[in-house]
């Protein structure tokens, strides 16, 4: 009786501190019992950010190891949100053009500026922008640039090469194919967000990649697989996903990262990476790298092939050396090209990522594998002009349910939900402004969130900076 009530003390004590701890959406962070344990945090209000940030806020400049915790911090946590992407495209009969979404409805504005001159003069709250219902607006007579309609969406038929939008209406245009033509209208945008993240988030998965835990200091040598964006398509102002995410492993666990095109280059005590992304190479096609057969390679061009052998003999050696393995394939399995226009079926996606994995086991049974699930690229695009192939025609979510039920059979694996993160992002922020060429390619904001993902994913739980706690 006497072990009983102290048992009921102690609950009593302890629930007012369990009761404080709060959402997902981010706040006052609750130091976790010990380093293991997932910190929780609870929403703050607009007035405690604004206390918060009576000190100033300091939105980073380009991205730089100085300025790395705040391109690097998860917006699923943080309430101030850094240097947003942000570009808005006109409409087609010269109406003003429609309030544009952010990731999460904005509390507050900070500052707007141009993507390409993150120190330059900001934009005038009031004169060249509002806020309004948490949606950046534009007023008449802003000096924000505002993308013409024709330059996104040329007309049908105005280039031999195009690929082809449909949109709402069901009336088709062509899309423009390159970041070029969109990057002198991309904003930054800094932010308070009052409201949630609605919706699921990564995760530490540290205590499941069983050899990464015990490479937490010493020399770490890291393999990217996957398509092109892995290999670096789409970001502007940024180093391509892997860089950021090896960056940030260096950086929190007292590291340097190495850039590594040959296992000769390998460093002792650093981060070493290598790149083995692919552009356009399908799951299927993958595996004849990892079989070191690339002139086998099935329903490959011949870009894809050239650059499969590129990499074919670096991914080989250091598949023997490394200790994390990050595997990004499936967004061209997703294409319209297969599965008569629905792209490969999850079934099929999740055999041949399974012999992905085999071959990775095979050739080294000790690495940590980490799965990144594909995101949704634009699915209003279609690569002919009888909108019959889409760009991107399978469910994907399915595809990451797949690789969630191929974990168990795989000891020291884990997975990263990209694209969960992106269908939360998606929410209140048009894909289009994720798209860094609005097609397939993530531009600056959403090469940040990869990174995110992966980082929250593999590094010790609250590892990363959130804000505006950590000002």
């Amino acid at each position: 009786m006497k072990k009983m009530l102290l048992c009921l003390l102690s609950a009593l004590l302890t629930l007012p501190f369990l009761t404080a701890c709060g959402g997902d959406g981010g706040g006052t962070q609750q130091v976790p019992d010990d380093g293991d344990k997932e910190p929780q945090y609870e929403m703050m209000t607009l007035d405690e950010i604004d206390e918060k940030l009576a000190g100033g806020y300091a939105a980073p400049g380009a991205y730089s190891a100085d300025t790395l915790d705040k391109y690097l911090s998860p917006v699923w946590h943080s309430q101030l949100v850094y240097n947003e992407d942000a570009f808005i495209v006109g409409n087609a009969d010269g109406t003003p053009p429609a309030p544009l979404g952010l990731t999460f409805p904005a509390a507050k504005i900070l500052r707007v500026v141009k993507a390409s001159d993150l120190n330059g003069t900001p934009y005038a709250e009031g004169t060249d922008y509002a806020l309004s219902d948490g949606k950046l607006t534009v007023p008449e007579g802003s000096a924000l640039p505002v993308m013409p309609f024709e330059a996104y969406f040329p007309a049908a038929g105005s280039h031999s090469d195009a690929w082809y939008y449909k949109h709402p209406d069901n009336s088709k245009t062509e899309v423009i194919g390159s970041n070029q033509a969109s990057r002198p209208y991309m904003l930054s945008v800094t932010y308070a967000r009052a409201a949630a993240w609605d919706g699921g988030k990564p995760v530490s998965e540290l205590s499941n990649l069983t050899a990464l835990q015990g490479k937490q200091a010493g020399t770490l040598n890291v393999l990217f697989v996957g398509d092109s964006l892995i290999e670096g398509a789409g970001p502007v102002h940024l180093p391509a996903y892997p860089a950021l995410v090896a960056d940030g492993l260096a950086k929190y666990t007292g590291r340097t990262a190495k850039k590594v095109t040959a296992v000769g280059q390998i460093q002792d005590g650093a981060v070493n990476w290598y790149n083995g992304g692919v552009g356009g190479i399908t799951t299927d096609q993958y595996k004849y790298i990892l079989d070191d057969n690339v002139n086998a390679m099935a329903n490959a061009n011949d870009y894809t092939k050239t650059n499969a052998r590129n990499v074919v003999r670096g991914v080989l050696d250091m598949l023997d050396l490394a200790d994390l393995v990050i595997v990004g394939l499936g967004t061209n399995d997703g294409g319209g090209w297969a599965g008569n226009g629905a792209g490969e079926s999850p079934t099929a996606y999740k055999l041949r990522m399974g012999i992905i994995l085999d071959k990775i086991r095979a050739a080294n049974p000790r690495a940590s594998i980490l799965l990144v699930s594909p995101p949704r690229t634009n699915d209003r695009v279609y690569t002919d002009q009888n909108l019959t192939v889409p760009l991107f025609g399978a469910n994907a979510a399915q595809y990451e349910e797949q690789l969630k039920a191929l974990l168990p059979d795989y000891a020291n694996a884990a997975l990263a939900p990209l694209y969960g993160v992106q269908q939360t992002v998606l929410k209140n922020k048009p894909l289009d402004n994720l798209m860094g060429d609005g097609r397939n390619h993530p531009g600056d904001f959403f090469t940040r969130l990869f990174a995110q993902t992966v980082l929250t994913t593999v590094l010790k739980p609250g590892t990363l900076k959130v804000y505006p706690q950590d000002l």
